[in-house]
């Protein structure tokens, strides 16, 4: 059963290890933590979306401390993609509201990283996208009407070919 009166869970950083590894061919990234507060003594319950398959015996949830912080540690590969994290707290049957959606980035580029998306990245992204497919259509619509120009001359030299040698065909 839900408790709406319990602290909301809050995801307050994805981000790598001083260890972390990177492995560009495998496309993978290894030492990530995520850390966030939650309710005192409450445990973690994550979901991310995909789903990293973790190990529940290597990875068990994390309770929330007296202070209200919870952290979890990935050792294992992690590949690069785009991923959504959400937290609830649970003890015994009672849970705590669901915490805000956290989407973040694992990229092998620069030596390996993890970064939040924010709105305004994904604002970004999508005015990015949306220039560049008019740029594509602009670009298309261009070729189209730059190779429907260059048949019209073809067929108009091909004409005057004709008709300037049945012109002068009499003159022979």
């Amino acid at each position: 059963k839900t408790d709406s009166s319990l602290a909301i869970p809050f995801i307050s950083s994805v981000s790598t290890t001083p260890d972390s590894t990177n492995d560009i061919e495998a496309g993978t990234l290894s030492g990530i933590v995520v850390k966030g507060t939650g309710p005192a003594l409450y445990t973690m319950v994550l979901t991310f979306t995909p789903d990293l398959a973790l190990s529940a015996e290597k990875y068990t949830a994390p309770v929330v401390s007296d202070q209200g912080a919870w952290e979890l540690t990935i050792t294992d590969p992690i590949k690069a993609g785009f991923y959504k994290l959400v937290a609830v707290g649970k003890k015994d049957s009672t849970v705590s509201p669901e915490s805000p959606t956290v989407a973040f980035e694992i990229s092998v580029a620069e030596g390996g990283k993890v970064q939040l998306i924010t709105d305004s990245d994904v604002t970004t992204t999508y005015q990015q996208d949306q220039a560049t497919r008019v740029a594509a259509a602009t670009a298309k619509r261009k070729i189209v009407w730059g190779g429907l120009a260059g048949a019209v001359l073809l067929a108009a030299i091909a004409l005057a070919t004709i008709f300037r040698r049945k012109l002068f065909s009499g003159f022979r």
